[in-house]
């Protein structure tokens, strides 16, 4: 059975909500990570997040856009600094792309 363009319609509306609302509680338990009577964390590490969910950001503005979706996962491990590095070199990209186009 085919969908018709209205249930596309409806069960983008109805996706969209559920995982918006889903991302902003994800989102304020993360910041919650930022309580320090709780939790200790070192600054790159905390950079690393902050980082890691600007690329992300990015890659759902991309995705909605232009379809294309981008698949990459976050961790703390040996190679830590690798994908800190990586995912710094993107969000630097992507803020020079931000800014080029901001310009005209």
């Amino acid at each position: 059975m085919t969908k018709t363009a209205k249930d596309k319609q409806n069960d983008f509306e109805r996706l969209a909500v559920k995982r918006v609302n889903k991302l902003i509680k994800d989102a304020r338990l993360i910041a919650n990570l930022g309580n320090k009577n709780i939790y200790e964390g070192s600054q790159e590490k905390k950079q690393s997040i902050i980082n890691c969910c600007f690329v992300e950001v990015k890659n759902i503005e991309k995705a909605l856009t232009t379809g294309n979706v981008q698949v990459e996962g976050f961790q703390f491990a040996a190679e830590a600094a690798k994908v800190a590095a990586k995912v710094a070199a993107k969000v630097a990209d992507a803020k020079v792309a931000d800014d080029a186009s901001n310009q005209f």
